[in-house]
């Protein structure tokens, strides 16, 4: 799944200006800004709907780790890589998470307030 072409749609270079790193600011609180969202949705392998969320508060360019609200099966604050995202479209065979380019940064404490 390591087409430079999907890779720059889930990730495009931007983010990396955007986004706080998190040695240099809390990206955890409450007021942190949600700067980039991505979603997972989709009925799969027939399993129930998928819908997860993740809203990337800050990111580490040297471990090339996203920081911020990841909503599942509840809202919790985490770490992910964009690897990790691949490896989940490879495992499903389609491109199942992907970047939200309507998204309007917003601060998390609404957000984890509309997943519980």
């Amino acid at each position: 799944m390591n087409d430079k072409r999907y890779l720059d749609a889930l990730v495009p270079k931007r983010f990396a200006e955007l986004l706080p790193n998190p040695s240099e600011k809390d990206v955890t609180g409450d007021e942190a800004i949600a700067y980039v969202h991505w979603s997972a949705k989709g009925d799969v392998w027939d399993m129930n709907d998928i819908c997860w969320d993740w809203f990337a508060t800050g990111y580490d360019p040297e471990t090339e780790t996203y920081h911020g609200l990841a909503c599942g099966f509840e809202p919790e604050l985490g770490s992910w890589t964009i690897e990790q995202f691949e490896n989940v479209n490879e495992l499903f065979g389609t491109n199942i998470i992907e970047l939200d380019t309507h998204w309007i940064p917003q601060s998390i404490a609404p957000i984890r307030k509309m997943y519980t």
